[in-house]
């Protein structure tokens, strides 16, 4: 129950927002209950007491937040991704991030300002598919630095709300530590090789078959689909030796199973592809 202090005029769009608040938290529906938070973020600043501010105090606009969960951990989890993907070249195009849960596992939606068009221009289209990729990977291997935060799935939105993109979560993997070395021991072998000064990283994960995916980020420039120049063709050029050097190391150096290994860009832009057997 509310009890208010006599003497205190509250301004009737503060008890409007009071009454919404306690009726929708008792109420079970998730519409009911989003409307409990929304009116519970009214500042305690816009109640002012007569004899100090305004007559007529007006209550600051509600902000949503750029990040969302449906637990405190998991928004804690959608929060702390938002800033990473601040932080990378691509990061400004996430407006929001959503993180729900269920039994214990994650689901992370990236909601974007990409506007996919309707369907005229394939160049534009074909640009807003490689900034979505460009997201999902980096969403997908700040997880996987995040072994507490099991994402089962990661999906990307437009303008519109409409999927533009969605990749499953690396499955757990008991062997993480044997695979974080057998990985670094392929890094120092990469790094041997005339394409060794542009390897930064390999990621070894495990796929949900049960085999593993390899990831090679690079310092490589990144280009826009349909970009056939000779800069462009260097790229390629050198990302595909990258893959034969390490497709070779992993064949001298059995120990996991490897369905495919992928090489990125700098901006973590896939660059390259090889399936294995």
């Amino acid at each position: 129950m509310i009890r208010i202090r006599r003497g205190v005029r509250l301004p009737a769009v503060v008890l409007l927002a009071t009454t919404l608040a306690g009726t929708a938290a008792c109420s079970g529906s998730p519409e009911t209950r989003q409307a409990a938070e929304t009116v519970s973020t009214v500042a305690p600043s816009s109640v002012v007491a007569p004899s100090g501010g305004p007559k007529n105090p007006t209550a600051p606009p509600v902000v949503p937040p750029a990040a969302a969960g449906d637990t405190p951990e998991s928004g804690a989890y959608g929060t702390e991704l938002l800033t990473h993907l601040r932080t990378t070249p691509h990061g400004a195009h996430v407006t929001k991030v959503r993180v729900a849960t269920s039994y214990k596992v994650y689901k992370v939606t990236l909601e974007t300002d990409l506007v996919r068009g309707n369907g005229s221009d394939v160049q534009a289209e074909a640009i807003v598919r490689d900034l979505s990729g460009k997201l999902l990977t980096a969403t997908a291997q700040w997880a996987e630095d995040h072994p507490a935060l099991w994402v089962g799935g990661i999906e990307i939105l437009d303008s519109d709300r409409d999927a533009i993109d969605f990749r499953l979560g690396a499955e757990r993997d008991d062997r993480r530590p044997a695979a974080d070395d057998y990985g670094a021991t392929l890094l120092a072998a990469l790094h041997t090789t005339a394409q060794g000064p542009h390897v930064g990283q390999v990621r070894f994960t495990l796929d949900h078959k049960g085999r593993y995916e390899v990831a090679v980020n690079t310092d490589l420039s990144s280009h826009l689909p349909g970009d056939y120049s000779t800069e462009s063709a260097q790229t390629f050029n050198t990302a595909d030796r990258i893959v034969l050097a390490a497709q070779n190391w992993i064949r001298d150096h059995p120990g996991f199973d490897v369905a495919a290994l992928r090489v990125y860009d700098v901006e973590r832009g896939l660059i390259t592809i090889k399936v294995v057997g």
